[in-house]
């Protein structure tokens, strides 16, 4: 039972480090400051000013394939962003939602140029003081 134990823990563990490998080295890492802009390729991560840090995860698109289309041209931006200990997944796309408020910081993060499925540009905004 000890020896099952054990293994179990030992595939936690290396589990655990493959996903931080392939979280934060697997991919290229670009810095950026506040209220800068940055490009990320799927999977690439901004580090910005040592407190944040903003992944691409995926890329949808939802573009229309038929001709008539109320939402032509629409892709989705799916990220992950790292502040405080916190972990908050976000969805940004070029018609709807362009900017998302990131919960409990002084944080905005906003999709500048959303134009291709392999890469996009955002900015990290930050607010000096939220009115209550």
């Amino acid at each position: 039972m000890k020896l099952v134990k054990k293994i179990i823990i030992l595939l936690v563990v290396v589990g655990l480090g493959f996903f931080i490998y392939k979280f934060f080295f697997a991919c290229n890492k670009v810095n950026a400051g506040f209220n800068q802009n940055f490009t990320l390729n799927v999977l690439d991560y901004a580090k910005i000013k040592d407190e944040v840090w903003v992944k691409l995860l995926s890329v949808k698109d939802r573009q229309c394939k038929e001709e008539d289309c109320q939402r032509g041209g629409q892709i989705e931006y799916n990220l992950v962003v790292i502040s405080d200990r916190r972990l908050q997944f976000v969805t940004l796309s070029t018609l709807e939602k362009k900017t998302i408020e990131i919960k409990k910081t002084n944080y905005v993060l906003e999709l500048v140029d959303g134009t291709s499925l392999e890469q996009a540009t955002f900015k990290l905004n930050y607010i000096e003081e939220k009115e209550k």
